[in-house]
């Protein structure tokens, strides 16, 4: 569905986006020609005429920066392991110091370390947990995602196929945990495919949250990142249910990183989709996700009421 908006927040969007590139033009051509001079004699200068090579680049983006409404606060120019800092103005200070060994227990680093704030997990080893993986590994995943997307798209638009589509994910749902409560790591693709899309049912999606009981946490955060990789190109978009569920449960299990990267992952593809709104802004509240889960077991004891129902009307 296309979303409007009004002419003039789409005017001021497109000047803001003409300005920003002609800007990073100007930078990149600017910083090319500057650069040019200074790598022709970066061989042969010292490491502190190299670093005056490069004080009017810094002048210019710095100048550049203010004219464009930024406040830099630090410009810092590293050169043969030793730094200038060209936004001091004191004769001799700031100029040329070397950089702290890593071992060296001044730095910053160590310090942290000292007070016990250990490195964490590097985000590029986060999101492999969730990136699509590569389709040559999953041969027929996109086959299955096209053709699965069309029969459920078929399904929901026909009479009372709505009802049908989302009895038909909540089924495959409780069968997909159950198989890997039991040690599965993966799913058929017609199955991943189709579930990938039967969760943009928004009530097949809360059935989802459901399984945020502790002794579920593990293998809902297995299911729901495998679905996640299984999105691959051009179906990476459908991945946000996905993510959303993700985040959920590593919240719960207090792995905020991963929680923060997932969210994010999901609202830069789809900034409205609205439960990873809730959960980002509740996560940035130090919210506490107790109050979530019981909100995921009350959903989960209303569909079990609706199911009832349905089920003695049928009969």
């Amino acid at each position: 569905m296309c979303r409007r908006r009004g002419s003039g927040s789409r005017g001021r969007s497109a000047a803001r986006g003409a300005g920003a590139q002609g800007f990073r033009g100007d930078v990149r051509h600017h910083r090319a020609a500057e650069s040019a001079a200074a790598v022709d004699h970066r061989g042969v200068d010292p490491a502190d005429e190299t670093a005056e090579l490069l004080r009017p680049v810094n002048d210019w983006i710095i100048d550049a920066l203010v004219e464009h409404r930024g406040a830099p606060q630090q410009s810092i120019g590293l050169v043969a392991g030793r730094w200038w800092a060209f936004t001091c103005e004191l004769p001799g200070c700031c100029e040329g110091e070397p950089l702290p060994a890593l071992d060296d227990p001044n730095s910053a680093a160590a310090q942290l370390i000292q007070l016990g704030y250990a490195p964490g997990r590097r985000t590029r080893e986060i999101v492999k947990e969730f990136q699509p993986i590569d389709p040559e590994h999953a041969p027929h995943q996109l086959s299955a995602l096209d053709n699965e997307g069309a029969a459920y798209a078929a399904q929901c638009a026909a009479p009372e196929g709505q009802d049908a589509a989302l009895d038909a994910t909540h089924s495959l749902l409780e069968t997909a945990m159950r198989d890997f409560r039991a040690g599965a790591t993966e799913l058929a693709d017609d199955i991943a495919a189709r579930l990938i899309h039967g969760l943009h049912d928004d009530w097949a999606r809360d059935h989802g949250l459901e399984f945020s009981e502790d002794d579920d946490l593990p293998y809902a955060r297995r299911l729901w990142a495998f679905l996640a990789r299984r999105c691959i190109a051009p179906h990476t978009n459908a991945a946000v249910p996905a993510l959303t569920l993700l985040a959920w449960v590593t919240w719960r299990q207090t792995d905020l990183p991963t929680a923060r990267l997932a969210l994010k992952k999901a609202l830069t593809t789809d900034p409205s989709y609205e439960l990873a709104e809730v959960l980002h802004g509740a996560i940035n509240s130090k919210a506490d996700p107790q109050g979530l889960l019981a909100i995921a077991r009350n959903a989960r004891d209303a569909r079990m009421n609706r199911a009832k129902r349905t089920d003695s009307h049928t009969h």
